[in-house]
């Protein structure tokens, strides 16, 4: 049996990973995406690129100017993001339950291996940031329904616009909360109001230098990433991936990467008896109401584009983590605290396999040091 553990221990073993993570940071080889994309970027600075958005640029060389050329300039910055990404589902979880919820959350999802592990601290690129700002936007969002403060609604405008220059893919957290507002009848009365304007405008002045980019390369990223990143022949077009892609988005993007999570979803919904707290009136269920919202924008959103295109698991990053934040809330609101302490023990011993793997064990290919090398980056 595991006994009551206090906040402070929760923490201690929080920052505890957090610095393994950053040891880490000195012998992970960087992915590919680092050495062919974003480092090279980042040598160039510009308002936006041809794949995408610029933000990853900009803190790749903040970071090599700090650091200098090395692995741990190009690994560092993903911890770091790590950290604030747990400090904002720390207070996502404060919102939607208690602190303690919020850093077991942290905990789970910072020690996840299927998501977290795998791809923001293994394959470390755009979805660092991707999944930060959304967390971010996600927290505001519920600051505003909790408060129903103007700040908080600036704040919105702030983190989308950086979650928008972070990476395209941002806008499906932003469709999602904007039909949940649509759709509730006792919030759409924010369309009234002169601050959801003026948090539109902030978020579209962050996001101005990747239009300004476009509008001057005529419109060539956007054109690139909304036909499936096809190129034939000086022309776009869309790709087919059909029903195999289909399948293959719900098999391996979503069931492969959370069916933990999703099991336990519905193991604990289905045993819910208690309906009160998630009353549909309370405050509680507007916050769930816009989480469960998101969720599901999310999955059909990319349920469409699988059809169509292949569907990266790294595509679904933020969508993975605020499902394993509503499933640790069902568990913990279903008094299964104890389950939840032990599988952070159990990701937790995975994740540092994977990360001892990743460092001392796999080798990485000789034209991944040829072109390491090549960069005139340190071993």
């Amino acid at each position: 049996m595991i006994k009551e553990i206090s906040n402070k221990a929760y923490v201690w073993f929080l920052l505890g990973y957090i610095l393994i993570l950053g040891g880490f940071s000195f012998f992970i080889f960087p992915s590919h995406d680092i050495l062919y994309y974003y480092y090279p970027w980042s040598q160039k600075l510009q308002l936006s690129y041809f794949d995408g958005p610029p933000l990853i640029a900009y803190v790749i060389r903040a970071s090599t100017l700090i650091f200098g050329q090395t692995k741990f300039a190009l690994n560092i910055w993903g911890v770091f993001v790590a950290c604030l990404s747990c400090y904002a589902i720390i207070r996502i979880g404060k919102i939607l339950d208690s602190l303690t919820f919020g850093i077991l959350a942290a905990l789970c999802w910072l020690t996840y291996p299927f998501s977290t592990t795998r791809f923001i601290f293994i394959t470390l690129n755009y979805d660092c940031l991707d999944n930060l700002f959304s967390l971010f936007t996600l927290l505001y969002t519920l600051e505003y329904l909790q408060e129903k403060k103007k700040r908080s609604l600036l704040l919105v405008g702030v983190s989308a616009g950086l979650l928008l220059l972070a990476k395209y893919t941002g806008v499906v957290l932003l469709l999602g909360i904007l039909v949940y507002f649509v759709a509730s009848s006792n919030e759409r009365k924010i369309f009234k109001s002169p601050y959801f304007y003026l948090a539109s405008l902030i978020c579209l002045l962050i996001f101005s230098p990747v239009l300004i980019w476009n509008y001057q390369h005529d419109w060539m990223s956007f054109k690139y990433q909304l036909t499936t990143h096809e190129w034939s022949q000086g022309t776009y077009k869309a790709a087919a991936a059909g029903w195999s892609g289909v399948l293959f988005y719900i098999m391996t993007d979503v069931l492969g990467v959370m069916h933990v999570m999703l099991i336990l979803l519905v193991w604990t919904i289905s045993k819910q008896r208690d309906s009160a707290p998630y009353a549909e009136n309370s405050l509680n269920g507007s916050i769930l109401k816009l989480i469960w919202t998101i969720i599901v924008v999310y999955f059909l959103f990319w349920l469409k584009m699988s059809y169509t295109a292949h569907i990266a698991m790294n595509y679904l990053i933020s969508f993975d983590s605020i499902l394993l934040i509503l499933a640790n809330y069902y568990l913990i609101k279903s008094n299964y605290k104890k389950v939840v302490v032990s599988l952070i023990i159990l990701f937790f011993m995975i994740s540092l396999g994977m990360l001892i793997k990743r460092a001392f064990i796999n080798k990485p290919e000789l034209w991944d040091l040829n072109l390491y090398k090549s960069l005139n980056l340190s071993q």
